[in-house]
This record gives structure tokens, sequence and C-alpha cells, in this order.
């Protein structure tokens, strides 16, 4: 039960891996080395982080996905849509749009392969469902009711949803939207485990 990908899309995430870090590296070189006459000057420690951390996540995401793991798609996924919404608050249409390439480019090198990595995962939620113990709705309340812990996304860890886990946690719950859901879901008994199965 291999993920494996083609030569082009390994390729294609391994150069988006590189870049990712390359900038984020560069990013902080030029900041520690900026003097008051250069551009980074005026940008503080914080303001640095929010440029930097959103690389770092890609290339994470890119990591995740080269190791067959379809989490690091959704975690590229997050991220631009993170920045996207950013772009838009500042007006920049362009940065925006440019966000979903990188996503869009990955989408298309690993569609072909894509069908054969849910077939895997099928196999593999079919052990799952005999060989798991099953999930306490109460835990999973209280992870989704606790905002320290809704926002972040534990409960969909809890569950087995890593890719929606990662989505809140990226999104601070969904931009809110997701918290709340998940709480009525799971309050009502109609939220599940990722193998089907209800919560006992």
């Amino acid at each position: 039960m291999e993920r494996k990908m083609s030569i082009g899309a390994r390729i294609w995430i391994c150069l988006c891996l590189a870049a990712s870090l390359a900038m984020a590296i560069v990013f902080i070189v030029l900041f520690a080395l900026s003097d008051r006459s250069a551009p980074f000057a005026g940008l503080t420690a914080g303001q640095l982080a929010a440029i930097v951390a959103p690389l770092f996540l890609t290339a994470a995401g890119y990591l995740i996905l080269l190791c067959g793991k379809k989490a690091g798609f959704y975690v590229i996924l997050a991220v631009a849509v993170f920045c996207a919404v950013f772009a838009l608050i500042a007006k920049m249409l362009l940065p925006a749009l440019f966000s979903f390439l990188n996503p869009l480019i990955t989408w298309l090198l690993l569609r072909k392969r894509w069908d054969r990595w849910n077939e895997i995962d099928k196999q593999r939620m079919a052990v799952g469902r005999k060989s798991k113990k099953l999930k306490r709705r109460k835990t999973a309340l209280l992870l989704a009711a606790l905002p320290w812990t809704g926002f972040l996304g534990v409960d969909r860890f809890y569950l087995g949803y890593v890719g929606l886990g990662l989505l809140k946690f990226f999104t601070a719950g969904g931009l809110f939207v997701l918290y709340i859901l998940d709480i009525v879901k799971i309050a009502k008994g109609t939220m599940k485990d990722r193998y089907g199965r209800p919560l006992v």
C-alpha cells in the first residue's frame, strides 16, 4: 500500500519545499543584518514572524506530502487561504490570487494518484474499524467546547480527522464557524469518528 507519486510531482514538491525554507531563512538573515537605513529596519519581530511562519508551515506541508500523507496538501491549502485572506484585507488582489498557485499546481500534479491514495485510505479505514477503540463523546465535546483546544482543532485530531484538525488549527477554528459546528454536531450525537463509527 505504498503511496507513489510521479517524478514530476516529487521534483515540484522538493523545489517548493526548498524555496519555502530558503525564503524564510533569507528573511530572517536580512532582518538580523539590517540597519536603520535598510528596508527591514522598520520591521518588528512580530511582523517578521507573521511573514516567516507561513513559509515554514508551507515547507512543513510539502515535507508531509513528500512522505505520502494527504494531510500535507491540506496544510498547504490552509496556509494559502490564510495568506489570501490577509492579502485581500490589505487590498492586494494579485498576491491573493498567486497564493493559490502552489496548491493548484500541486493538485494538478497529484490528481492522478489522489484516487489511489483514497483507495489506500479506505483499506486502512476498514482495518481501523475493527481494531481501533471507540472514541468517547464526552471527551470529544470537552475538547471541542474549550476555546484553547476547540480553536486549535484538538477535538478533530482526537476523532482522527487530521486534515480538518489542521484546518481548524491554522484558521482559528475555521474562523469560529467550524468551532461552533463541531460543538453542535457532537452535542447532538451526529458526529462520527474518522472510521464512520458513532461516539460512545
